[in-house]
């Protein structure tokens, strides 16, 4: 700020001392003298400067400091979300480790002058004209438990103080935060890469040995055969699938309890498998049973007889029976059913014309009203990783392992998921997990079938999302019918419910927001996005989607959709608005936000 005056026009320079700053004066090109402050509001202003002035004096430059911070967060949130977004298909870990180098500066309060380095397994990431100096600040990288790397950020010349050295405290966060998705990284590094040596070694050893393997999948009666034993029965992949109608004649009589032998999944007496399975009236054999799942052996444990597999209590009953006489550290429960989302027909019983309805929370009290806390919780059912699913059980589960749309009629590959259940390589529940959801999409790509969605939600992180969607819907749900909002809508994919009569009715909630994120130009809505999206990232620890007809990359889809009707299917968000405000999911006001996307 600059006051002119008539002080005098001698040529000099007077040095004024105030209690808050100091003030110079000199001349300008008309010989009038400036007077110039440094610091705020020196006494010397205060004859020149009225009430309202200085109020609004103090008012700037708050909303400036208030502007300058939130740049400062959205910076750092973008660099953030920059990072998640990196996708490592067909990318080497030192092509991926690279990127995420360059994109650190950006980062941090002074991107010009900061450069980063990463020093992992012997080997050194540099960004752009790094530079080693005296300010930096430094992060570990863990691996599996073990100190791998270092994340190193430095400034190139000395800046003011701040709450680390010249760094701000939210850019310590910044750099664990980033620190912590490295590891994760090149822990999914290393266990591809391991999985895929074990994979080429046992290859070579069979076409050293001119030998070969076959698997059976017990739960869906499949036969698999490696490369290795096509050769040895002179059969072609591309014209030859193995049956059990199919095999006996090429298989010497005494070899065929060899090669029972060889179809057995492999896991120890530590793991338990009980199984209950309600058959249809037109089974030749109705009602319900239990069995105990061996390698190789089904073993029936009791009859029970015609129950309503529609009723939760039945689905609590059987969880409790079983985790009471077969006690265990851990529990999972698998559901293999008809789903639908959050809509009618979970676990849909046709005798009884019943089924666990999930508005009516009904498949809420039938998980928490399970004695064990679940460690996992595997929907095998059509299109159940849905947001409003998971608000219902969240509180009652580790992790949720589920697809966001249809799953094929063989469902999960058990037999890949039980026989590596007890790997080594998985120490953590969570690397088990991440292993579950590596196995659906291995399995389906490998045998080309096509869509293939499958994600893993950690529940731990899920109330973080459910709280920055309703400050989301608290600011932008009275003008959600905003272009940006509603031409974004159209820009998603839509996910068809399970069956023919439904409309496709949702959308991927991260496909959504990244879309939201990329239209904009507001800066506010912007930062929202960003949250959302890294939120997301946090939740959704492994997400995997294969040949989906959508305009973005498959890694802006592959987390978890949301409901979200259009203008075409406003009738059927008529006749279920009553039904969704009964979820656990509407108290993040979503309900509110699509309403108002239909007003004009």
């Amino acid at each position: 700020m600059r006051i002119s005056s008539d002080l005098g026009s001698d040529g000099s320079t007077v040095t004024v001392g105030t209690s808050s700053g100091d003030a110079f004066f000199d001349t300008n090109e008309n010989g009038q003298y400036q007077a110039n402050y440094l610091g705020y509001t020196p006494e010397i202003f205060e004859k020149a400067l009225s009430q309202s002035e200085q109020e609004q004096l103090v008012a700037t430059e708050k909303a400036e400091n208030l502007l300058h911070q939130l740049n400062e967060r959205m910076k750092e949130l973008r660099c953030l979300y920059d990072i998640s977004r990196l996708t490592e298909k067909d990318k080497s870990l030192a092509e991926i480790l690279q990127m995420v180098v360059d994109r650190i500066p950006n980062g941090w309060q002074y991107p010009d002058i900061t450069c980063s380095q990463l020093t992992m397994n012997g080997q050194r990431f540099k960004s752009k004209g790094f530079r080693q100096s005296s300010w930096g600040q430094s992060q570990d990288v863990m691996v599996a438990g073990e100190k791998k790397g270092c994340l190193d950020v430095y400034y190139i010349k000395e800046m003011p103080v701040n709450d680390e050295g010249p760094f701000l405290i939210q850019e310590r966060d910044l750099l664990n935060a980033i620190a912590e998705r490295i590891s994760r990284i090149a822990e999914r590094y290393q266990a591809m890469t391991t999985l895929e040596k074990s994979r080429q070694l046992y290859h070579q050893a069979e076409e050293i040995g001119r030998s070969g393997h076959w698997e059976r999948d017990f739960f869906k009666n499949i036969i698999s055969w490696s490369p290795g034993t096509y050769k040895i029965f002179g059969r072609s992949p591309d014209l030859f699938t193995p049956t059990f109608s199919n095999i006996g004649h090429l298989i010497h009589p005494d070899d065929y309890a060899q090669v029972e032998d060889m179809m057995q999944a492999e896991f120890s007496d530590n793991i338990n498998v009980i199984v209950q399975v309600d058959y249809a009236a037109s089974n030749s054999t109705p009602a319900a049973y239990r069995y105990h799942i061996y390698p190789g052996l089904q073993e029936q444990i009791s009859y029970i007889g015609e129950i309503d597999s529609g009723d939760e209590n039945e689905l609590t009953s059987f969880a409790n029976w079983g985790f009471n006489k077969y006690p265990s550290e851990k529990q999972a429960l698998i559901i293999w059913s008809h789903g639908n989302g959050w809509y009618p027909f979970f676990c849909n019983d046709v005798e009884a014309d019943n089924d666990i309805n999930i508005p009516d929370g009904k498949f809420r009290r039938g998980i928490k009203n399970i004695n064990e806390h679940l460690e996992i919780l595997i929907l095998d059912a059509c299109n159940m990783q849905t947001v409003e699913v998971s608000a219902e059980v969240a509180d009652y589960t580790e992790y949720i392992i589920a697809s966001e749309g249809g799953i094929n009629s063989a469902g999960f590959p058990y037999s890949e998921i039980f026989s590596m259940w007890e790997s080594e390589d998985n120490v953590s529940l969570e690397s088990l997990c991440l292993e579950i959801g590596y196995q659906y999409y291995m399995y389906y790509s490998m045998a080309e079938i096509y869509p293939i969605s499958c994600s893993v939600l950690k529940t731990s992180e899920f109330p973080q999302l459910l709280d920055r969607l309703e400050e989301f819907t608290a600011v932008y749900s009275d003008i959600a019918s905003s272009e940006i909002f509603v031409e974004s809508r159209q820009q998603c994919l839509e996910f068809k419910g399970a069956w023919s009569t439904n409309p496709a009715l949702d959308v991927d909630i991260k496909e959504f927001f990244t879309v939201v994120n990329d239209n904009t130009e507001n800066d506010s809505l912007s930062l929202n996005c960003a949250e959302i999206l890294t939120t997301l990232e946090s939740c959704y620890i492994f997400q995997n989607t294969d040949d989906y007809p959508t305009g973005h990359t498959s890694d802006d889809v592959g987390a978890a959709i949301i409901w979200f009707p259009d203008e075409e299917t406003q009738g059927f968000f008529d006749i279920r608005k009553a039904e969704y405000q009964q979820l656990r999911f509407a108290q993040t006001n979503w309900l509110d936000f699509l309403e108002n996307t239909f007003s004009e």
